[in-house]
């Protein structure tokens, strides 16, 4: 609740109050909308707890004005008016023993503290927790006013030009048929997500995505049946992995959510140096999400620890089923992306010998990169070495509907400029 523009809380810092007793009654009695409140003494005012959270209540920033100029000045809001008795030597908001007292509005610091609500600083800004970047407050002006205080202005500033411009001013807009959204101002992800538009309506020798990628990824039920998928001897390789939980834990933790990061970490590119290449990993993050939560909602794997409850994962176990891994769908299919666009030293072939050694069918240092993703999750418990076949058997299909979508071709060719 707030006082209407046309009413005032008027406040007087008198230094020997006469009745201060009566103007404590007559402020906690007020009530938002009334007529002006005198305080005889703002000082014993604000010094009460009560009192402060009813300033606030009252007023949410509203403006001070003075009802004598016998030697006080204007506060132009609650901030400037607490601190101003802050001086004076009362907590007030803001002080420690502030709103709640220590640890209350704000923390140590209360409104208007340090790192509390209106901080001031660039470290106890919003950022950290909030969507606000750019608070606008109330700055004073150049120009001194009535009794030598700053005048305060907002934004925009109230001496624009009228509204609307007549033909003898400049507008204060641009022309807004001459105006696009910047390219390169997209977010990577929504760029991924106006790229799934495209992918859905694609096609591949005439078959839409879930007609040209259903054969590459079996149903789990016939896989078992079949014996391709032996379940107790995937199990029984869980627990072994199970071991190396401690060495793998902060790694895969760090994979849990988003690994474009370690992308980055090969030749180091970012939003920033490359925009392009970034775009195309979010865009696989996107399109590998999409298809592996259909094919999970079609299988309806149960999770390797609905099994055994000797596997424990370390991690919550996510909110959709197992079969195919998502993480492997995503990985290979950034692995293909980027093999379209990076410098050969990350997309040559590697030592074949390396590779019958190690047991893995990873070809390049990119599905290296994909390969060790997936098996992380197999260390976790939460997917079962099926799972990861699958999602990189996906990945290569859902590869091949991307590069029908314009916005993915012409991505790649902007990113392959990235890497001269």
């Amino acid at each position: 609740m707030l006082l209407p523009d046309d009413r005032k809380l008027d406040v007087v810092g008198a230094t020997n109050p006469t009745d201060p007793d009566s103007s404590w009654e007559r402020a906690m009695a007020l009530q938002p909308g009334e007529a002006h409140l005198t305080l005889r003494s703002a000082k014993h005012f604000i010094g009460r707890p009560a009192a402060r959270s009813q300033v606030r209540r009252l007023t949410r920033g509203r403006w001070f004005q003075p009802v004598s100029s016998a030697g006080t000045r204007p506060c132009r809001n609650v901030f400037s008016l607490l601190r101003r008795i802050a001086i004076m030597g009362v907590g007030g908001v803001g002080g420690v023993g502030g709103v709640g007292g220590v640890g209350g509005v704000g923390g140590v610091g209360g409104v208007g503290g340090v790192g509390g609500v209106g901080a001031t600083t660039a470290d106890a800004g919003s950022s950290a927790w909030s969507p606000i970047v750019r608070p606008i407050g109330l700055s004073p002006t150049r120009a001194t006013g009535p009794a030598g205080w700053f005048p305060a202005v907002r934004w925009p500033p109230s001496d624009l030009v009228p509204w609307p411009p007549s033909s003898s001013t400049t507008p204060l807009y641009r022309d807004p048929t001459a105006v696009e959204f910047p390219e390169l101002a997209w977010d990577p992800t929504l760029f991924g997500i106006a790229a799934l538009a495209e992918f859905v309506r694609a096609t591949v020798g005439g078959q839409h995505w879930h007609a040209y990628t259903s054969p590459s990824i079996p149903t789990i039920q016939s896989l078992i049946g079949s014996a391709a998928v032996k379940v107790p001897d995937e199990l029984d390789e869980l627990q072994r992995l199970a071991e190396y939980r401690p060495e793998v834990l902060s790694e895969a933790v760090a994979q849990m959510n988003d690994f474009s990061g370690y992308w980055g970490g090969l030749l180091m590119f970012s939003p920033a140096s490359h925009p392009w290449t970034f775009r195309l990993v979010k865009t696989a993050i996107v399109a590998g999400e999409f298809v592996a939560m259909h094919y999970k909602k079609v299988n309806k794997r149960a999770r390797p620890s609905q099994l055994s409850p000797t596997l424990m994962p370390p991690i919550a176990v996510p909110g959709h089923a197992s079969y195919p891994s998502g993480h492997a769908t995503q990985a290979f299919l950034t692995a293909k992306l980027l093999a379209k666009v990076m410098p050969n030293v990350v997309t040559a072939t590697l030592n074949p010998l390396s590779t019958a050694m190690t047991g893995t069918t990873a070809a390049n240092l990119l599905d290296k990169l994909a390969e060790r993703i997936a098996r992380n999750r197999e260390v976790l418990g939460v997917h079962y070495r099926s799972d990861s076949k699958a999602g990189q058997d996906l990945a290569g299909t859902t590869f091949d509907v991307l590069m029908q979508c314009s916005l993915v071709t012409t991505a790649i060719a902007h990113a392959t400029l990235e890497w001269p």
